[in-house]
């Protein structure tokens, strides 16, 4: 099972890092191209998140996500679905359950079946202020910030009506 795992953007677009030593340098890092270019030009994943060490969810600067439950099972492990329509900024999945996107157009994107195409669910978050990470520790709190670095608390449950008054899905 991998312990480290990263994206890389821009030009190289699209493509995944996993090693299992991740302090062991380059040669510890495989690649793996899971985003495939669009109309000829490089798509670029721009985060990724892994709840366990078995499921990890990617996104793109398309409006893409990219799941798997086996991240070190090269590129044919991953699932491609198209989700939104803006820049996913940022993806965070505080657990199995529970994964929410941010993008360029203030919204935040939520699933409790991060692995389902049809399961994300848009919510407006910060008018049209682009939010550009989020980090998601637990069902109830996803902190989530804007470009501006002004710090914005989301919860979840609240914000994405995704869970019930327990927290849970």
């Amino acid at each position: 099972m991998p312990v480290g795992i990263a994206v890389r953007g821009g030009d190289a677009g699209g493509d995944v890092l996993i090693s299992q030593d991740p302090t062991g340098g380059a040669g510890a890092w495989t690649v793996d191209h899971v985003d495939p270019d669009v109309g000829g030009a490089p798509v670029a994943l721009s985060s990724i998140s892994c709840p366990t060490v078995s499921q990890c969810v990617a996104v793109d600067d398309l409006g893409n996500v990219f799941s798997s439950g086996d991240p070190s099972g090269g590129p044919t492990a991953w699932r491609a679905s198209r989700v939104g329509a803006a820049l996913f900024t940022s993806v965070s999945c505080g657990s199995p359950h529970l994964c929410v996107i941010v993008d360029g157009r203030g919204e935040a994107i939520a699933s409790t079946d991060p692995t389902g195409a049809s399961s994300w669910t848009a919510r407006q978050i910060d008018g049209t202020n682009p939010v550009s990470a989020i980090s998601c520790a637990s069902f109830r709190s996803c902190p989530a910030a804007r470009l501006a670095s002004v710090w914005r608390h989301l919860c979840a449950a609240a914000a994405l009506a995704i869970c019930s008054s327990s927290g849970s899905p």
